[in-house]
């Protein structure tokens, strides 16, 4: 049986899945070619990009408190 922690644990795993989807559909959407994608569309990935990977890096730490914490018990 999945005690609540689990269940937290991996649904942390699995944002930090989808945020590197998310990632990496954005990248891969302009770098398909330099004249396909207006610079634009660019700059304006960037935040979004920085963002993600911000999410992806408290998610990620959130992760590891719950391994130590477990590694405690």
């Amino acid at each position: 049986m999945e005690t609540i922690q689990d269940e937290y644990k991996s649904t942390l795993e699995n944002i930090t899945n989808q945020i590197d989807a998310m990632i990496y559909e954005i990248e891969n959407f302009y770098s398909d070619g330099p004249l396909k994608t207006p610079s634009e569309y660019k700059h304006d990935s960037f935040p979004i990009i920085r963002r993600l990977k911000e999410a992806k890096k408290l998610s990620e730490e959130s992760l590891m408190m719950l391994n130590t914490k477990s590694f405690a018990k």
